[in-house]
């Protein structure tokens, strides 16, 4: 068979130009395609290694139906033996790619990527450094003994590519601070204070509310932190790029002072002010503009503990400047990311709430420095849950049973009953409806898992849908009440939880677009009981897509976007559903400490077979050509990071796409 043109089939020619697609033609696409990747497949060993694999689970399966009837005990200790063989294979396939990818782990690939990548990021420098307009006020915080330290970081200022800034060393009055020779630079001043009196105030007088030409900008270095030779160009550049910035924030490593190293890199998501009322969520790398400063009343520290800095972000917002992020490292932290007080956060947190209008409980998080913000909603309306299922009778059982012991009071459960054979299946469904606690709906078309949801939401008489897998099963007794709080904020779209292994490590933490093939699941794998990499297991933050898996949304967001795209009949599915709610202005949000279990494709099966596979990468082309360079990009992940099981990894520099703008 001759491969597709993709320009020429009709599917493509209906999403690139309109008018919608209609099914027959996408039957025909997808028959075509079909054909032609399975017999494309037939040659692969992985697909060869993946029949053996596949051969084996159905030979175990075949076994357990002859031998180990439904409800005998000799049929669960079979199930914990099939489980444990697939835990091993699932260990072995996790060590192996270990060992493939250690070497560009953040750890041990960061020299690497310093050497060869970097250089690559950043453009040339101007020809005339005066065209660049603004000037940064560098303040270094106070500290005792630091002398060499704050040398250090007067040094990293000299050697900037453009010199449009100044130094403010804050010094304690009767201090001795020995500058050498900066004393004859007239950038570099020392301001004093007296003990107990505040020097952040004391700072802000000399530079706060003065009229500069272009963009003034200041910010907060600790003695011995560092600049990139080009932090100063590059923030000015792009502060100038665009009206309205009132904070930049740039990427951030750590220096290891003793044997002159970087390490430990931050490569922070574009800004989310979800993440940031629980989390220092920009770090300590960022600048703020002089003018929106001054117009909250300037620089101070907080007369009721809270963290100075945070607040500054949120008075930034409330002028209505924007908050942008250069994805470059140009801050060096002396020592390991910093993380502020949980008190100081919380007390942060409380302002930022009530500036912003809403109404939340604060309370400390499970991790220094974080703390947890929940919302408060008066109503408490009927939530529907929509379950399709097929067979797997004990499965559905444990999952309609954690969605009762919810401590939630407006229940109505769906279950789409698509060709259930079992005899127990039906015995559980009479149970189900003869006590009243769930409706079962028989669906009798091919399974499409887009249709069904499509369809069972549109008999749903909740006001919020809860898409849950039969394979899935509830927390925490407040699990459903604590995704509605969420789902009833402003402009919500798709809520979703974290979901663990039955072995307790992390299946589900957010979906990010463009790592392991088109989307992948971050941190897979790993101890959920960790704070995370930039916290992204600590706190409550925005995602471009959560899993359907578990997910949460109110009716009116589902149908404003069409539902499901039915197109897409088993995957990409929940990703397109995200994609059309951000595309909607709407906000999807993952909730860690809302944790589930999730027994993963055991109803569906794993996609290992020539034919799943060949289906696979059928909707996985419909879904890159519908969402071209978004299904490519996600802003709440690095575009120099990829995501493989439970760590994180460096790109190799022939997979990056250089931009050279602050996002």
């Amino acid at each position: 068979m001759e491969p597709m043109n993709p320009s020429t089939s009709k599917v493509f020619r209906s999403i690139d130009k309109g008018p919608p697609m209609v099914p027959g033609d996408f039957a025909l696409w997808q028959r075509d395609t079909l054909g032609h990747l399975h017999l494309e497949c037939q040659t692969r060993w992985e697909v060869h290694a993946a029949n053996a694999d596949w051969d084996f689970m159905t030979r175990m399966h075949n076994l357990r139906e002859r031998f180990f009837p439904s409800g005998s005990g000799r049929r669960f200790y079979f199930d914990k033996l099939r489980d444990n063989l697939v835990h091993l294979y699932d260990k072995m396939l996790i060590h192996r790619e270990k060992k493939r990818t250690s070497r560009r782990t953040l750890e041990r690939g960061y020299p690497a990527w310093i050497r060869e990548v970097e250089p690559k990021l950043f453009p040339a420098l101007p020809a005339n450094q005066q065209k660049v307009q603004g000037t940064i006020h560098w303040v270094i915080a106070p500290a005792e003994n630091a002398t060499r330290a704050i040398l250090s970081s007067l040094e990293s200022l000299d050697q900037q590519a453009c010199q449009n800034w100044t130094a403010w060393i804050i010094a304690e009055t009767g201090r001795t601070v020995d500058l050498g020779v900066h004393e004859r630079d007239a950038r570099i001043k020392v301001i004093r204070f007296d003990q107990g009196t505040d020097w952040r105030a004391a700072a802000w007088r000399e530079f706060g509310g003065k009229s500069e030409q272009g963009a003034a900008y200041f910010g907060l270095l600790q003695p011995g932190d560092r600049l990139s030779p080009r932090a100063t160009d590059q923030l000015l550049e792009a502060a100038n790029s665009q009206a309205g910035i009132g904070c930049l924030y740039a990427d951030e490593d750590e220096l290891d002072t003793h044997r002159a190293l970087r390490r430990n890199p931050w490569f922070k998501p574009d800004f989310d002010p979800e993440s940031l009322l629980e989390t220092r969520a920009l770090g300590m790398g960022c600048v703020f503009h002089v003018d929106a400063i001054a117009k909250s009343g300037g620089w101070k520290t907080a007369p009721d503990g809270a963290d100075s800095e945070q607040d500054l972000i949120w008075h930034t917002l409330k002028q209505g400047q924007s908050v942008e992020h250069i994805h470059l490292v140009l801050f060096h932290r002396n020592g390991p990311v910093r993380h502020g007080e949980t008190q100081a956060m919380m007390a942060s947190a409380k302002k930022a709430l009530l500036a912003l209008g809403r109404s939340a409980t604060v309370s400390a998080g499970a991790h220094p420095g974080t703390c947890e913000v929940r919302p408060i909603q008066p109503r408490k309306p009927r939530v529907s849950v929509l379950i399709p299922n097929r067979d797997q009778p004990e499965l559905l059982k444990s999952c309609i049973d954690s969605i009762l012991a919810a401590d939630y009071p407006d229940l109505e459960i769906l279950i789409v009953e698509n060709a259930s054979k079992e005899r127990a299946t039906h015995e559980l469904y009479q149970q189900l409806t003869s006590s009243h606690r769930a409706t079962v709906m028989p669906w009798k078309e091919t399974f499409n898992y887009s249709a069904v949801n499509n369809f069972a939401a549109r008999q749903a008489k909740g006001e919020l849908l809860l898409l849950m897998n039969n394979d899935v099963t509830g927390g925490d007794k407040d699990w459903i009440a604590r995704m509605v709080e969420q789902t009833l904020e402003p402009r919500m779209g798709a809520v979703g939880p974290m979901l663990l292994y039955p072995d307790g490590r992390i299946q589900h933490a957010g979906c990010v677009l463009g790592v392991e093939g088109t989307n992948g699941h971050r941190l897979r794998f790993g101890n959920p009981a960790e704070r995370g990499y930039g916290d992204l297991l600590a706190v409550t933050r925005e995602m471009t897509a959560v899993t359907g898996a578990c997910l949460m949304i109110s009716k009116e967001a589902y149908f404003e976007v069409g539902g499901m795209d039915e197109f897409l009949a088993l995957t990409f599915n929940d990703i397109d559903l995200c994609l059309k709610l951000n595309r909607a202005g709407r906000r999807n949000i993952l909730l860690p400490r809302v944790s589930l279990t999730h027994h993963e494709c055991v109803t569906r099966g794993h996609d290992i077979t020539p034919q799943k596979r060949a289906r696979l990468a059928c909707e996985q082309e419909y879904f890159c050509r519908k969402w071209g360079a978004m299904a490519e990009l996600d802003r709440f992940h690095s575009p120099y990071l990829t995501s493989m099981h439970n760590i994180l990894w460096l790109k190799p520099a022939g997979n990056l796409e250089i931009v050279h703008a602050a996002a």
